[in-house]
């Protein structure tokens, strides 16, 4: 049974001392605080959810190796870059691109209730899609909401800092015995994965071996490029052969100011068509690599 803004007012709790007193009591209780003390009542609870904010920072995976293990036992920041979300100016998600982020509100469930969190409808018609990595927040949990947010559209959508693209939906179950206590219960920022050996139980030693043998290597330079950058890598080189080539036939020329003046254009041609290829290439890198 989904609970509705009364219902949820009438179990929203104000502080963990409340929280539990109630718990005590066997009652549910519901404690959502922020980590700026702003959690607005009457702004983020609706009908029949809780409106949840984003951080001002997340994490983009690096394109820099040739593919991530996900069964590996290794430290998996290395993959992540973090980013940060400005206020004004936002944060360009690009299409099919993935931000990884947690809420500033935290969730804290005691008694008899689950909640679930989602995207908002509002900014899926642009075709964002919020996941929350722990889709079903389980009685006992105290944790912030882990999502991600994905750009399906084939245009750049900008984000912002604080911006409410979560929401969270009250469910009362049957009697809950055993609260949860995972790994992520207490979670109070975005946490990067952890792969435990029970992952990976599963399969026999001798696979598992093989499993964790896998380590990707760095790409090259020339394989993170896009295909724009090589392109300009491509044309500069094609100017550099012409140049060569110009050279070569501006030797032949017997009157030596025209031949200088010709060399002196052809070599300023040059030094301008590689700062525009620098500039446009690099563009294109911060563009890949986030603000």
């Amino acid at each position: 049974m989904v609970i509705d803004r009364v219902g949820i007012m009438e179990i929203l709790r104000s502080s963990k001392e409340e929280i539990l007193e109630h718990s005590k009591l066997g009652e549910d209780s519901i404690l959502i605080t922020s980590k700026y003390d702003d959690f607005n009542e009457k702004e983020q609870i609706g009908n029949d959810s809780i409106d949840l904010r984003i951080d001002n920072k997340g994490y983009i995976l690096k394109d820099s190796y040739a593919y991530i293990n996900t069964l590996s036992d290794e430290n998996y920041s290395k993959y992540y870059k973090e980013v940060t979300l400005d206020l004004e100016r936002g944060y360009d998600l690009k299409p099919g691109a993935v931000l990884f982020i947690g809420t500033v509100e935290r969730i804290h469930l005691v008694g008899d209730l689950i909640g679930r969190v989602t995207g908002r409808s509002v900014f899926s018609r642009f075709g964002l899609s919020v996941h929350c990595t722990q889709d079903k927040f389980s009685s006992g949990i105290n944790s912030i909401a882990a999502l991600q947010i994905k750009n399906n559209s084939n245009t750049v959508l900008k984000i912002f800092p604080y911006q409410k693209l979560a929401q969270l939906i009250i469910e009362k179950t049957s009697h809950n015995q055993t609260p949860y206590t995972g790994s992520f219960s207490l979670e109070d920022e975005y946490k990067l994965p952890s792969i435990k050996p029970s992952d990976r139980s599963q399969y026999s030693d001798t696979t598992k071996a093989n499993i964790l043998k896998l380590k990707p290597e760095e790409k090259s330079m020339f394989q993170r490029k896009n295909k724009s950058e090589k392109f300009y890598s491509l044309l500069q080189s094609v100017m550099g052969i012409s140049i060569a080539l110009a050279t070569a036939y501006g030797g032949s020329i017997e009157d030596d100011n025209s031949r200088f003046i010709f060399l002196v254009v052809m070599y300023i041609i040059y030094a301008i068509c590689s700062i525009c290829f620098y500039f446009m290439a690099g563009e294109r890198t911060n563009e890949n690599s986030g603000n």
